[in-house]
């Protein structure tokens, strides 16, 4: 700045000698001096003109000077401002070389320990002890996979023994429901013998009440056969209205019996069971009454025959006609009562049919449930023979990882092992260069190795890790 400056009032001065020097005054001191002389107006506004110049001259120097020091001001102002933003930016750039310094050094540092690192991580002593660290962790792992096989041996045991526990329950639930079925249906069966034995009870006394009423009904014909002729019509009249009557009575009777054989066969629909236990009781009713109504048939034929001997023998000289009507009369009671027999022997022979029918139906339902049951058995058994699939697959796959896992840690083996022996050999040949200085490195390794694997083991026995393997391997490498 002050060569600038002093730069600058060198220039100013010689310009100002210039300006002097292009205006030249006469010397007034010297003319003073010689004579007196008179000067002319011109001359006179020469002068004033010259002295108002330099007065001009002087005042542009003045403000020439004063802009020179305003812009030497401005000047150093900015000069200084420069000054100050250099230090500014020579500072920060410091700053970040300072940084930049900082930051080379610690990655050269993370460096040269990511090196020494690794350089320590291919030894061949760690790299056995990591080698035992995961022959430690697939060991652990196996015995994980082995306690849980074991867990689940015991859970499928559980679940077969809950699974027999419920099977044992349902037979237990089902025999008690036969049971009840059985007692239910035995309930039933007592019942409809009750009623079938108060029917039959109805049956024989209304039967006894016929053959009084056909006993007396004999007598009194005997006895009015012995009368006049006059009580014939009356006699006829009679007969009309007791075969009326037993007619009557007989619709009444194959009514009930219609009605037994709806609630039989109401019985029957109820359980099919019923049907096969109750054939021989229906054989034996149907027989029964069979039987009653052939001693019925027979003693009406023997007491038709009797009355017609006794009027044969006493009514021989009754009419043509008498006898004739007599005749008609029993041909069509008789006809009438083989088309009744006829009429049950086709009831018996629809009962047998549906019976039969009922029996079949009922085979036919047993075999359906037989055959269900034997479906459920079969997709039971297939769905464990699924499960017992799938529980082989896992194990067979648990078994595969197994084998895979051991096979890696072989390969791995073999490769840390050419990788030792690689070593051995590079160490051998580094020995043979350098003995002192591999044996001292030796030993800080040795030293930085059993700190480095008494950590690891101290680690592991803090995560109840087995250590066995890895407190082996340092002390063989010791």
């Amino acid at each position: 700045m002050s060569k600038a400056k002093s730069r600058y009032s060198t220039e100013e001065q010689a310009a100002l000698q210039s300006k002097v020097q292009s205006v030249q005054l006469p010397s007034i001191k010297q003319e003073q001096v010689n004579s007196v002389s008179v000067i002319g107006l011109s001359e006179l506004y020469q002068i004033k003109n010259h002295l108002q110049g330099e007065k001009q001259t002087k005042k542009t120097l003045d403000n020439q000077r004063l802009w020179a020091q305003r812009i030497t001001k401005q000047r150093q102002q900015k000069e200084a401002e420069k000054l100050e933003r250099f230090t500014k930016e020579e500072e920060e750039r410091r700053k970040i070389d300072k940084d930049e310094e900082e930051y080379q050094e610690r990655l050269k540092n993370e460096l040269v320990k990511e090196s020494n690192q690794k350089i320590f991580d291919q030894r061949a002593d760690v790299r056995n002890l990591k080698a035992q660290m995961m022959l430690s962790e697939v060991e652990r792992t196996n015995e994980q996979l082995n306690a849980i096989n074991k867990e689940q041996k015991e859970l499928r045991k559980i679940q077969e023994e809950e699974k027999e526990k419920e099977y044992e329950m349902q037979e237990y639930y089902k025999e008690q429901e036969l049971m009840f079925r059985k007692e239910k249906q035995a309930k039933k069966k007592k019942e409809c013998n009750e009623i079938l034995a108060d029917q039959h009870k109805q049956v024989k006394e209304r039967y006894l009440k016929e053959m009084m009423l056909d006993k007396q009904e004999g007598q009194l014909i005997k006895k009015k056969a012995e009368e006049d002729e006059i009580l014939r019509d009356q006699q006829k009249q009679e007969i009309k209205h007791k075969q009326q009557k037993l007619l009557k009575e007989h619709e009444e009777f194959m009514e009930k019996r219609r009605e037994i054989q709806e609630l039989e066969k109401s019985v029957l629909d109820e359980e099919d069971k019923k049907i096969i236990e109750h054939e021989f009781h229906k054989e034996k009713v149907l027989q029964m009454r069979k039987d009653r109504e052939n001693q019925k048939q027979q003693k009406k034929e023997q007491l038709r025959k009797q009355i017609y001997d006794l009027r044969v023998e006493q009514q021989k000289q009754q009419e043509d006609n008498y006898m004739q009507t007599i005749q008609k009369h029993a041909e069509q009671l008789k006809q009438k009562q083989d088309e009744e027999l006829r009429q049950k022997e086709l009831e018996k022979t629809q009962m047998v049919q549906d019976a039969e029918t009922m029996r079949l139906k009922q085979l036919q339902i047993q075999q359906q449930r037989k055959i269900n049951q034997q479906a459920d058995q079969e997709v039971d058994f297939k769905q464990k023979l699924k499960a017992l699939e799938q529980l082989e697959q896992v194990e067979q796959l648990q078994n595969d990882v197994l084998k895979k896992r051991n096979k890696d840690l072989q390969e791995y083996q073999k490769i840390q092992i050419e990788a030792k022996k690689q070593y051995r050999r590079n160490q051998y040949m580094q020995e043979l260069k350098e003995s002192l200085q591999m044996q001292q490195r030796n030993q800080s390794e040795k030293q930085v190795y059993t700190s480095w694997a008494q950590q690891c083991i101290e680690e592991w026995k803090d995560n109840g890790k087995n250590i066995l393997p890895m407190v082996k391997a340092l002390y063989q490498t010791e």
